[in-house]
């Protein structure tokens, strides 16, 4: 969707996180291109080939931001995690590295 230079997505990182180990959000971005940049990063949570149930997902975000939920959308949004049509079952996306 957005490409990041290294030096981009360390500025990113380095405003919008508290903290990286673990991942805690201070403040969430407004434009869209930095939302992308902190749900991506975020997306590095997940395993690849896990099969999450919601709760899972909401266990994993929590600690992260109160808006967990919000996060969890973008996600979906951004095409970083799937989910089947109930929302039973998320995945990390395969083209996500």
């Amino acid at each position: 969707m957005y490409t990041f230079t290294n030096d981009e997505r360390q500025a990113i990182v380095d405003a919008y996180f508290a903290s990286v180990e673990p991942f805690v959000l201070k403040q969430f971005p407004k434009k869209l291109k930095k939302k992308y940049a902190v749900i991506e990063t975020l997306a590095t949570l997940f395993k690849d080939d896990t099969v999450y149930s919601e709760l899972d997902v909401n266990e994993i975000l929590k600690p992260v931001w109160h808006d967990y939920v919000m996060l969890r959308r973008f996600m979906v949004d951004f095409a970083l995690l799937t989910r089947t049509k109930d929302g039973s079952e998320y995945r990390k996306a395969k083209t996500l590295h």
